[in-house]
């Protein structure tokens, strides 16, 4: 319960702290720097300018995004053969393996017949 009432106070002065800054804050006076900067902002956020940043950043980024695209699309392609040509190439492999394991049972086989008779 004291620590309860220990974090109100605690909070309630900081508020007391904040109101204090902010009251004083409007009296400060701001240098005519400053002044000049905002207004040079504000020209500039209100001119054309940035609008045609934005449309040059536009165009360009999709250009390097359709060029990256078509370099995926055509490693997926590459991929692909590679993967095709695994798959070929496995194919005929197990069959051989596939084959000589059937050589291999009926040889056991028939030695298995001669050792029953």
């Amino acid at each position: 319960m004291i620590e309860f009432i220990l974090t109100i106070i605690l909070m309630f002065s900081v508020g007391i702290v904040i109101y204090l800054i902010a009251s004083v804050l409007p009296r400060i006076e701001e240098e005519e720097e400053s002044v000049i900067r905002i207004k040079f902002l504000d020209r500039l956020a209100h001119s054309e300018i940035p609008g045609k940043i934005d449309e040059f950043l536009n165009k360009f980024i999709e250009k390097i995004l359709r060029k990256l695209k078509i370099i995926i699309l055509k490693l997926d392609n590459y991929i692909n053969m590679v993967l095709d040509k695994i798959r070929i190439g496995s194919k005929t492999t197990p069959e051989k393996s596939v084959l000589k394991t059937k050589d291999n049972d009926e040889n056991d086989e028939e030695v298995v017949e001669e050792k029953h008779r």
